[in-house]
């Protein structure tokens, strides 16, 4: 199954070179928000409008290292993927810069 992280470019471009990503969400809440492809638009219209500073990562899920959980959000109202643990960047099938 493919799914979907919003990266900061900077973020982004450290994980290539470490072989890992990690995010300011990972140490501040716990776990890397992931998205759906239907969720992934919303997500970008909510929480980074206007940003030109983002990368779309497609992820596959099946190659995702490590506790991948799927949570209710009250705020959505649906199931959404969350990464307990750093992402591995071999699991990244496309990066788009938007």
């Amino acid at each position: 199954m493919l799914i979907y992280h919003i990266a900061n470019n900077t973020d982004w471009e450290r994980a290539q070179a470490a072989g890992s990503y990690e995010c300011e969400s990972l140490h501040a809440e716990g776990f890397i928000h992931l998205s759906t492809k239907s969720q992934l638009e919303e997500s970008l219209n909510i929480y980074f409008k206007d940003r030109t500073d983002i990368t779309i990562l497609e992820l596959d899920s099946d190659k995702i290292k490590g506790t991948l959980k799927w949570e209710h959000s009250k705020e959505r109202g649906e199931d959404f993927p969350h990464l307990y643990n750093p992402l591995n960047v071999s699991a990244v099938v496309s990066a788009k810069a938007r």
